[in-house]
C-alpha cells in the first residue's frame, strides 16, 4: 500500500513542479488556503495574492507576448492575451503543476471534489504566481511563467491577421459580421493613402489608414479589436 505523502512532501513537489523554492514557504503556504478553510480554521486564505498574482500574470504575458511577435500589431497581441488569461487557461496551468493536492479546502469542499474545480484552480494559479512574487521578485515570476506560456502559444498555430479575428469576435460577441468602408482616397495617384472605416451592426468600431484598401481595413480592424479589449476590461 503507497503511504500517504507528508504535506512537507506535499509542498517539496509542488516547489519542484513550479521551479522555484521558496524563501518564505509560509507564502506558498497562504497561496494554496481557500476561503472554505480559512473560515474553520481563521487562516490567511489566497485571495489578497490571488489579486496580486492577477496583475502580475498579465504583465508576465504581455511582455512576452510583446517580444515573442516582434511584427504583430496591438490588436493581435490583444487577441492572443486574452486567451492567455482565461480562467480556463489558468486552471489548466494549475492542473499542470499539479497543485489539486496541495490545497487547503474547507470540509464542504473536499466533498464537493474542489480541487478539481476549474475557478478554485485558477485562483490558486494566481495566488501562487502572487507569492512567487512576493518571494522572489518579477524575474521569478517570469522563470515559472515561462513554460506554461510558451506550450500555450505553440497551441496558437498563427497569430491570426486583425481582419480573420475581428471577423470570429464580431460573430460571437454581437452576431454580426464587420463591414468595411472606404471614407477617401487622398494623395497622388501612385501613392494613395486610402482611409476605411469598419463597423459593426450599424457601429462603427474602427478607422484606419494604408497604402492599399487592404492595409486601412486591417489597421481599422486592429482599433476596432483593442476597442473591444478595453470594453471587456
Amino acid at each position: 500500500m503507497r503511504r500517504e505523502m507528508t504535506r512537507e512532501e506535499v509542498l517539496r513537489a509542488l516547489q519542484e513542479s513550479i521551479g522555484h523554492t521558496f524563501e518564505s514557504p509560509a507564502l506558498l503556504e497562504q497561496a494554496l488556503v481557500h476561503p472554505s478553510f480559512s473560515h474553520e480554521h481563521h487562516a490567511a486564505d489566497y485571495q489578497r495574492l490571488e489579486f496580486l498574482g492577477d496583475a502580475v500574470v498579465e504583465l508576465v504575458v504581455s511582455e512576452f507576448l510583446f517580444r515573442a511577435f516582434p511584427q504583430s500589431r496591438e490588436g493581435q497581441l490583444s487577441a492572443v492575451r486574452k486567451h492567455l488569461l482565461e480562467k480556463s487557461a489558468h486552471a489548466a496551468a494549475a492542473l499542470s503543476w499539479g497543485v489539486g493536492p496541495a490545497i487547503r479546502l474547507g470540509r464542504g469542499e473536499i466533498r464537493g471534489d474542489g480541487w478539481r474545480k476549474p475557478g478554485i484552480l485558477a485562483d490558486v494559479f494566481e495566488a501562487v504566481v502572487g507569492a512567487v512574487f512576493l518571494d522572489a521578485g518579477f524575474e521569478a515570476s517570469r522563470r515559472v511563467l515561462e513554460p506554461w506560456m510558451d506550450q500555450a502559444v505553440r497551441h496558437i498555430k498563427r497569430v491570426k491577421d486583425p481582419k480573420t479575428e475581428l471577423q470570429e469576435a464580431a460573430q460571437s460577441r454581437f452576431k454580426a459580421t464587420p463591414e468595411y468602408q472606404t471614407l477617401e482616397t487622398v494623395g497622388p495617384s501612385h501613392e494613395p493613402v486610402f482611409r476605411v472605416a469598419v463597423t459593426i451592426g450599424g457601429i462603427q468600431r474602427g478607422e484606419g489608414r494604408g497604402a492599399s484598401k487592404r492595409q486601412a481595413q486591417q489597421a481599422a480592424a486592429e482599433m476596432a479589436l483593442a476597442g473591444m479589449a478595453r470594453s471587456e476590461e
